[in-house]
């Protein structure tokens, strides 16, 4: 059975539990949406519980209660956010239809506050790295999960690179459109850019069993 992406299959962890009144999902709901919005318009380096606890409409002790660091704020949405994208029933769809669903989660998330917040995000972690580790473990995360579904089209062997190529390809060209142009992108948009994709996977496997062949003939003698 395929594993299901699963970038941390526990929930976040904060600070250890202490007494008091139990967590109210309306307070976790707010922040949630204040670490977003901050990181959104003022990026990582202006992220502050302070601002934070003013956009949530709660107090700073509650996210102390809750979190030891401004990292492990931020690493809680982020990994609640990102693991969100996989699509469900994963063994009850086709690939296409599992790469669809994925790029079209991806394209919603990018489209929103949480897209400007993760570009702030991959910016700061140029200089900071938990950040560098925290981005890396969800790209071995979705690779992980995104490559099993290329596997499923191609049973022949796809190289490291050009799975890669192929991941780039399909989340580069998400990313493009829905940031860089600040353009939504229909479903049907979104189709053609797995179907595009899928022809890259489909050819590489051609191109290594035509390689394959070639390198299995004996030389001519002179």
């Amino acid at each position: 059975m395929r594993e299901r992406f699963d970038v941390k299959s526990k929930q976040c962890e904060a600070s250890p539990k202490v007494r008091g009144r139990p967590r109210a999902p309306e307070t976790e709901e707010a922040i949630r949406q204040a670490v977003w919005s901050t990181l959104a318009n003022v990026g990582y380096e202006g992220l502050t519980f302070e601002a934070v606890a003013e956009a949530a409409r709660c107090s700073r002790a509650t996210l102390y209660r809750r979190f030891s660091s401004k990292f492990k704020l931020v690493e809680c949405v982020v990994d609640e956010a990102l693991d969100s994208l996989v699509p469900a029933n994963l063994e009850n769809q086709s690939a296409r239809q599992n790469l669809i669903a994925h790029a079209t989660a991806c394209a919603a998330m990018m489209r929103d506050e949480r897209g400007r917040a993760m570009m702030s995000i991959g910016e700061a972690g140029t200089r900071n790295a938990e950040l560098v580790a925290l981005m890396l473990k969800h790209e071995r995360g979705a690779k992980n999960y995104v490559y099993a579904e290329f596997r499923r089209l191609n049973t022949e062997g796809l190289s490291e690179e050009a799975l890669s190529f192929a991941f780039d390809t399909l989340f580069g060209g998400v990313v493009f459109h829905v940031t860089l142009r600040s353009r939504a992108l229909s479903a049907h948009e979104i189709a053609m850019l797995v179907d595009a994709t899928i022809a890259i996977v489909l050819g590489h496997g051609a191109a290594s069993t035509t390689s394959k062949r070639a390198s299995g003939r004996a030389a001519p003698r002179t």
